[in-house]
């Protein structure tokens, strides 16, 4: 098996979406538009493909604006 940079990006967000599901709700800071640049940075960062969810499917966006 060899490591790409997927799997290590992959990697190091489990610990922040296992606290995402803990964390309060609050309240958006970003604006509408601001999120969408956002989730568009994110996408192309760690994209969604056969090996599972990308980063906007995971949540970032919404660890990120919290």
């Amino acid at each position: 098996m060899s490591i790409t940079r997927r799997t290590v990006l992959a990697s190091a967000t489990l610990i922040p979406l296992a606290a995402i599901s803990k964390a309060q709700s609050t309240a958006p800071t970003l604006s509408p538009d601001q999120r969408q640049t956002l989730d568009a940075l994110i996408d192309r960062l760690i994209p969604k493909d056969e090996l599972g969810p990308g980063a906007v499917e995971a949540g970032v966006g919404d660890y990120i604006d919290r």
